[in-house]
């Protein structure tokens, strides 16, 4: 298979079709259901078969998926063409601190009115 028919695979196949080929080529290797899979990965039996009818899934859980899947692939079996690993998709940046808000301070005690508190 040449670079441009894996490219073109991959630019057709949505999130959905990754999710659901990387469930059923792991239960089948694994000799397991897909339900199972769902059930050790999302501790949701019936995830696949949601997304398989045209449920959706946040990003986070999307991402983490992919990662369960990249950590407990087994080595002897090829990870599909057509859906990209994990570790080509972008991070999310860390969370930056909360910031105090401007106005009133903790140690302000005085009363909105103008009265002490």
């Amino acid at each position: 298979m040449t670079t441009r028919e894996i490219s073109r695979i991959l630019s057709a196949m949505d999130y959905r079709t990754q999710l659901s080929t990387l469930a059923a080529q792991y239960a089948s290797a694994m000799g397991v259901s897909e339900a199972r899979v769902a059930t050790r990965a999302m501790n949701d039996g019936s995830f696949f078969k949601r997304i398989s009818s045209g449920g959706s899934c946040s990003v986070d859980v999307y991402l983490r998926l992919k990662q369960w899947f990249a950590d407990h692939w087994p080595s002897d079996l090829e990870w599909p063409v057509g859906v990209d690993r994990p570790d080509v998709l972008p991070t999310a940046p860390a969370a930056e601190p909360c910031r105090a808000r401007a106005g009133r301070r903790k140690s302000d005690t005085s009363h909105p009115e103008g009265r002490a508190a």
